[in-house]
């Protein structure tokens, strides 16, 4: 919370009283557009505390209030919410160049880390170690450093994500089962036909057995009388 001179109180409250009798998102919008700063930085943390997502866009306007104190103030808010639209914009706002003002804007960015899983948080990472190698101010530094440390417990889950698989196979209990191949014993084997006789011209032999059994005996006796004489 940014505190405000006494002598601004009784304006701030006096404008504000307008608003709060309906403390609504749309009623503390329009309290950003008063001409008093401080009143828009009152604006500005009294929508941060609405927790209605609604909020964030008009915060994310107001860190480009002409006034610092708003700024910073839109900046708590933000991180408050812990919306992750709210990151480009508080990225952007690191490099103001008012230390209070980064300073505050690196503590909404770790909070916003504690509250869920966001990779664009990595892309602050590296405004985040620029100051805090480079800011003379140790408080600016120690809240880069624990923003750092934030944001990468945060995303530590997105970068130990395992790979997928290329081809991602079936279970083996869900492979169908082959059909066996029959196998062939030799009782199941067909029995080849015996090749038909031929004669000495290619035919086919058409001599009844009684007729070949004659012819042999002829062939033998043949040969025997050729032996003897």
């Amino acid at each position: 919370m940014y505190f405000w001179p006494n002598e601004f109180r009784l304006r701030v409250e006096e404008d504000l009283a307008r608003f709060l009798r309906a403390p609504t998102v749309e009623s503390l919008t329009e309290a950003l557009k008063d001409d008093h700063p401080y009143v828009r930085m009152k604006a500005a943390e009294m929508l941060g505390q609405t927790g209605d997502p609604g909020a964030v866009p008009p915060l994310i306007q107001a860190l480009e209030d002409s006034a610092h104190v708003v700024r910073w103030e839109a900046a708590q808010a933000l991180g408050k919410l812990g919306d992750a639209r709210a990151i480009p914009p508080l990225i952007a706002a690191l490099q103001d160049g008012e230390r209070s003002l980064c300073r505050v804007t690196a503590e909404a960015l770790g909070t916003i880390a504690a509250t869920g899983l966001y990779p664009e948080l990595q892309d602050a990472v590296p405004h985040l170690y620029e100051l805090a190698q480079a800011s003379p101010n140790r408080a600016l530094r120690y809240a880069c450093r624990q923003a750092i440390r934030q944001i990468k417990q945060s995303t530590a889950p997105i970068r130990n994500l395992p790979l997928p698989a290329a081809v991602s196979a079936p279970p083996a209990e869900n492979l169908p089962v082959p059909a066996e191949a029959p196998f062939l014993t030799p009782d199941s084997l067909p029995v080849p036909a015996e090749p038909p006789e031929k004669e000495e011209n290619g035919a086919e032999a058409s001599e009844s057995e009684p007729e070949k059994s004659a012819k042999s005996g002829w062939r033998k006796y043949l040969r025997q009388a050729l032996r003897q004489g």
